[in-house]
C-alpha cells in the first residue's frame, strides 16, 4: 500500500555538525542558532586543552539563555 503523504523527514532528523572555538578567559563564544520552531541543542563532548595550557583545573561555564 502506498502512502498518500509523500513528505521528506530528513529535514525532522537530528543534524550533528562538528565545529571549533578557541575559549580565553577575557573572551565569550555564543552559540547562534536561527529564530525557527526548531529545537536546537548544544552537547559538548570533548573539550581539548592546548599545549600551551597552563597545568591547572580549567572550568568552561555553560548556561541557557531564554530557557
Amino acid at each position: 500500500m502506498e502512502d498518500s503523504m509523500d513528505i521528506d523527514m530528513s529535514a525532522l532528523r537530528p543534524q550533528n555538525y562538528l565545529f571549533c572555538c578557541e575559549l580565553k578567559a577575557d573572551k565569550d563564544y555564543h552559540f547562534k542558532v536561527g529564530n525557527d520552531e526548531n529545537e536546537h541543542q548544544l552537547s559538548l563532548r570533548m573539550v581539548s586543552s592546548g599545549a600551551g595550557a597552563k597545568d591547572e583545573l580549567h572550568i568552561i561555564k555553560a548556561e541557557a539563555m531564554n530557557y
